[in-house]
């Protein structure tokens, strides 16, 4: 079986001299196929035009419109097959004439078989040798306009330097993208082979695409099908770009959140200079982050079974950390200390704890590939801990509720509420508050909410009224009731004053 099979269109006003020309020739066998027939020059012409076959058989004499206009106007609209004319001796001098019009073969009429295919052959390795030529043409004039193209994103070549129209840059936005693809064996560039505003390209070991017009908003919806075949690949954006010779820049940007995939890769991630640039451009102190602070909240949560709570505290470890930009194994030396301190705490107060070997552990978060994979690892290790010392003792749930308190003190509480977010009777709750806390739960919750108005009341930055509203009293008159029973003034006495350390609230003593 040939290759490449060539499509050839028959043109003859008789019936049986196109019948004859399909049976007397194995066109299979030499590589071609019958693409259409017409039988006058009106059809041809409309044919050629369509079908633009690679060789055209026609006769001269037809009605309608003579072969040779027919090729003529055909040229004309494009048509560039090669020609083989049928024609009686008597034509054979006007046959002449379309020689101009790309005419390969002269075949008098009545037709030699042999003659007739040895012209087909030798039409054939003429248009195969054609278009190998052109093929290797077009592969040079393609690594041209690559090497071009990567030049002009690297930013070693100016726009003046390069035809932008060749190099088909006629958008007026642009975005680079730059992919990694892990452990994948994706074969990235076929995933845009049918993208015409999509170009990739492998510059640096990574695979650049070159974004411009609507193939910036496909690129998204294209990447989420491909993260579903391929969830290891990580992909990052440059900046929009308004004019081709800021490409370097958006590369520039796409690169270097490569370079700090630690912090960002995720399974199936995207990440964009948009959301990111400001991480590179704020530096932040290693010393600006509370270590400590992040260690008791740990501690805590896990000892009262917030498990959201301690979720989204690991989730604002992650994301402070990761404006750093450290060096991936001080991040995991990071980390590792404080799993190790919160581990220490715990174990001091629950003796039974199942506790990891130390060595197993350290050698699992240096093994992990992205500050991502660190934090889902030592929280699921801090996950075990809740599940193991449980928070169902008294003190947990009261220690949750005094929380709960702190956090929501501006919210209209009532320990009937709470009982059922906790899960308890009311007055069971109210009876293990009581005895956890010393008082009841209405008086915690106003001493709660009378010492943050004193704070609010010592900065004087708030009138009166809306600190009464901040702290959960809607009713001002109310609020100055209780304001003067546990502080022994009236808040417009307080107001605007540093409060005395050594006063203490009527009632705590």
């Amino acid at each position: 079986m040939v290759s490449q099979m060539l499509k050839v269109l028959i043109i003859d006003d008789e019936p049986a001299v196109r019948a004859g020309l399909k049976a007397i020739i194995d066109w299979d066998s030499l590589g071609y196929e019958i693409a259409g027939e017409a039988a006058d020059g009106h059809e041809g012409l409309r044919m050629l035009l369509g079908l633009n076959p690679d060789l055209c058989i026609t006769d001269i004499r037809m009605p309608g419109l003579y072969g040779t206009e027919m090729l003529e106007k055909a040229r004309e609209g494009g048509f560039d097959g090669k020609v083989i004319i049928l024609t009686g001796y008597s034509d054979f001098e006007y046959a002449r004439s379309a020689i101009r019009s790309g005419v390969s073969s002269f075949q008098l009429k009545p037709i030699e078989e042999d003659d007739l295919q040895e012209a087909i052959v030798k039409v054939r390795k003429t248009i195969m040798a054609e278009k190998e030529k052109l093929k290797s043409i077009q592969s040079s004039m393609n690594l041209i306009y690559e090497k071009q193209l990567t030049d002009l994103i690297c930013g070693k070549v100016t726009t003046e330097a390069v035809n932008l129209n060749e190099l088909k840059l006629n958008d007026n936005i642009y975005r680079v993208a730059v992919i990694k693809a892990g452990q994948s064996d994706a074969d990235i560039p076929t995933l845009f082979d049918y993208e015409k505003e999509m170009r990739c390209i492998c510059m640096d070991d990574l695979w650049v695409v070159l974004l411009q017009g609507g193939g910036i908003t496909r690129f998204f919806v294209h990447m989420r099908d491909i993260f579903h075949k391929t969830p290891d690949l990580f992909v990052s954006l440059g900046r929009l770009c308004s004019k081709a010779e800021e490409l370097h820049l958006s590369y520039a940007d796409a690169k270097k959140i490569q370079q700090h995939s630690f912090y960002y890769q995720q399974s199936g991630n995207l990440v964009l200079w948009d959301d990111v640039c400001e991480d590179f451009s704020n530096g932040v102190n290693l010393d600006s982050i509370d270590i400590k602070e992040y260690i008791e909240a740990f501690y805590d949560y896990i000892e009262i079974g917030q498990e959201e709570l301690l979720q989204n505290k690991m989730r604002s470890f992650e994301s402070e950390y990761h404006r750093l930009n450290l060096h991936p194994d001080r991040f995991a030396g990071v980390l590792s200390n404080i799993f190790i301190r919160v581990r220490d705490m715990l174990s001091q107060n629950y003796q039974n704890l199942i506790i990891p070997d130390d060595g197993r552990i350290i050698h699992d978060i240096y093994r992990k590939q992205s500050l991502h994979e660190i934090t889902d690892y030592i929280l699921s290790e801090f996950l075990c801990f809740m599940k193991q010392i449980g928070n169902n003792s008294r003190d947990n749930i009261v220690k949750r509720l005094c929380m709960y308190i702190e956090a929501n003190y501006a919210k209209d509480l009532k320990l009937e509420s709470l009982a059922k977010i906790f899960c308890y009777n009311s007055s069971y709750l109210g009876r293990i508050f009581r005895s956890g806390t010393g008082e009841s739960f209405n008086s915690y919750l106003d001493h709660v909410r009378i010492r943050k108005a004193k704070e609010m009341l010592a900065e004087g930055k708030y009138k009166v009224y809306e600190i009464s509203y901040m702290v959960g009293y809607k009713n001002i008159d109310y609020f100055y009731r209780k304001f003067k029973y546990y502080v022994g003034r009236k808040p417009r006495d307080y107001w605007g004053e540093m409060p005395d350390l050594t006063t203490c609230i009527k009632k705590e003593s």
